[in-house]
């Protein structure tokens, strides 16, 4: 059976002490990741995930950051020593970040900063209470919502579990109202009404920062929380997730479209296995890995193929230059330009393609760091904007494995 695969994140709720140190094993790149998402967030981030009570790491304001970095270091260990090509990406709630940060469209420092910020303010959109409903139908939890007016249905996660959200006085009261009906209900230890209108708050205050942020192109699609529809567009990341603050958590869509789609394996990056339970709950034959569990993860390995060059793929970047070069619009009509910055450039990005696969010249960091400057000034010369080389330059570092060794080649000028 040829695998299509999704690869899916958890949120917040998910967490547990030790996680940090059980997802990233013995990566050693797992080291600067965690250092470096602990000076922009502000948080010991080693000892919050590895030594921090529950209590501590359960408070929005350092779970999100945690998870974060936790999933994207899981997910870069998995992918560095396996192939791993998902026909979609998603993520629960915070996970759905976890998911733009791992298929490219947000780099890793400006997904930190976005998770710290996005943590802080909802932390602060305080006083109203979550709880989970199971044993009655969504169209009775949703009358019974609808009927009280203070209270939402905010994670549809699987037909047999909904987690609502709002006001206090009103969750008792449509949980009461549930309860006669036959429904079991678990208050939620969280601090506010997430995925509610009750978040509005926290919306504004992060829409500022999102409009602000830079986006890249996606290895994949994302399936959205808000719609469970996927979105590959730069332009559209921002709206998705302001939209996701407010809006509910569609789990359960978001597997029933995946499986119209022709998936038929997910992997689950993170700690736990929340989304594998909740996954099989909404469609039981689905191959369900969660990375966090041994056996699952022993036999994932068994399934995807080596990668074949560990780290940095030097060659790649002088191949997939040629064919980014190639594929960018040209709006230099001066043909002295064109000729200097384009065709000579790119003469010489043939020669040591040519020259590698001959055996004349090794892949090496200088040829990769040749390339990409080759390619920088094929891009400018052509007119195509400083967005455009930002995102192209990040692109092509992220397939081959080189976002943190050329990090410096990401500045444009």
């Amino acid at each position: 059976m040829q695998i299509r695969s999704m690869v899916v994140f958890p949120g917040q709720g998910a967490q547990y002490t030790g996680m940090l140190g059980r997802l990233s094993g013995d990566y050693d790149k797992a080291e600067y990741f965690v250092k470096t998402a602990s000076e922009i967030s502000g948080l010991d981030l080693s000892e919050l995930c590895e030594r921090a009570g529950e209590d501590e790491l359960t408070l929005t304001h350092n779970a999100q950051p945690a998870l974060l970095l936790s999933e994207y270091i899981a997910y870069r260990r998995l992918t560095e020593n396996y192939e791993l090509s998902p026909v979609f990406f998603a993520g629960h709630s915070l996970g759905e970040i976890s998911a733009l940060t791992c298929c490219g469209a947000i780099d890793f420092k400006d997904a930190v900063n976005l998770v710290t910020l996005r943590g802080r303010f909802m932390a602060k959109a305080q006083g109203g209470a979550m709880a989970a409903v199971q044993g009655v139908s969504p169209e009775q939890i949703l009358e019974s919502c609808e009927a009280d007016g203070r209270v939402v249905i905010s994670n549809y996660n699987a037909p047999t579990q909904i987690i609502i959200s709002g006001l206090e006085e009103g969750i008792e009261e449509v949980l009461s109202s549930l309860e006669k009906l036959g429904a079991r209900t678990t208050r939620l230890k969280v601090s506010g009404a997430f995925h509610s209108p009750y978040m509005k708050p926290a919306q504004e205050q992060l829409s500022p920062v999102l409009d602000e942020m830079n986006f890249n192109y996606f290895s994949a699609p994302v399936i959205s929380n808000w719609d469970a529809r996927p979105y590959c567009s730069p332009e559209l990341t921002a709206d998705r997730l302001k939209k996701q603050l407010v809006s509910s958590v569609r789990w359960t869509d978001t597997v029933q479209y995946a499986v119209r789609m022709g998936v038929n394996t997910v992997i689950e990056i993170g700690p736990g296995t929340v989304l594998k339970n909740l996954i099989l709950r909404n469609e039981p034959k689905l191959e369900v890995y969660s990375v966090d569990d041994a056996h699952d993860l022993e036999r994932l390995q068994s399934v995807l193929p080596p990668r074949k060059v560990k780290g940095c793929d030097y060659a790649r970047i002088v191949r997939r230059s040629m064919g980014i070069a190639v594929c960018i619009k040209n709006e230099n009509d001066r043909e002295a330009d064109y000729q200097k910055g384009v065709i000579e450039p790119y003469r010489r990005l043939q020669k040591m393609k040519s020259d590698m696969e001959e055996g004349r010249m090794e892949p090496s960091p200088a040829a990769a760091r040749a390339a990409v400057e080759e390619l920088k000034t094929i891009i400018t010369t052509k007119g195509a904007g400083k967005n455009i080389l930002r995102i192209r330059i990040h692109q092509l570092l992220r397939e081959a494995g080189g976002l943190e060794e050329f990090s410096d080649l990401l500045c444009v000028n």
